[in-house]
């Protein structure tokens, strides 16, 4: 179940997934994009809904796992020399917060989006996104790997794409065989 979406950057193609609903207990949960073959993917927080335990911080990032816990007391501070990537949200109590954000792109390497939940202990608070991926718009071929210990393959094959390249152009390969027709 899934849509073409003509929005985004430069108007290109997306393949639109049905929302991901994570979350429970205060806790670190990751959800990996559930499409794995695709030029790039991105998410969007969809809404948060928080229960009766008391106030829950969240913390939603596609960069890296959050190691910490945001600290709303002012104790630290985020500079230009210190800071993260991703969306730190703040839900009172038996609430639900619809936020239909824009979409983030996901930066890290495995495609997984990573959530971070504070609150109170025995409270549950849910995190829903979206998640999209460009659609591959031509299939690579297989490449030609040469392994490094064989070096010199690596280098024929070069010379080889030089020539080839070289002959569509009516170019010869060695200077000296341009003369050659002309001495003869």
């Amino acid at each position: 179940m899934w849509k073409e979406s003509e929005t985004g950057p430069g108007s290109a193609l997306y393949q639109e997934l049905p929302p991901i609903t994570i979350g429970g207990e205060p806790g670190s949960y990751e959800v990996p994009c559930p499409i794995a073959s695709c030029r790039w993917a991105e998410f969007a927080i969809d809404s948060v809904v928080n229960g009766d335990a008391g106030t829950a911080a969240l913390f939603v990032t596609g960069n890296s796992a959050p190691g910490f816990e945001m600290n709303y007391a002012g104790v630290n501070s985020l500079s230009n020399d210190e800071y993260v990537y991703g969306t730190p949200i703040r839900v009172p109590a038996t609430t639900t917060l619809p936020i239909n954000g824009d979409y983030q792109r996901i930066t890290n390497s495995e495609r997984k989006v990573f959530v971070r939940i504070d609150g109170t202990a025995g409270g549950s608070t849910y995190v829903t996104l979206r998640f999209r991926a460009r659609i591959l718009e031509r299939i690579p071929g297989p490449s030609k790997e040469v392994h490094p210990d064989h070096a010199h393959e690596l280098n024929k094959l070069r010379a080889d794409n030089v020539n080839q390249r070289l002959a569509e152009l009516g170019i010869p390969k060695y200077a000296n065989e341009a003369n050659r027709g002309a001495k003869d």
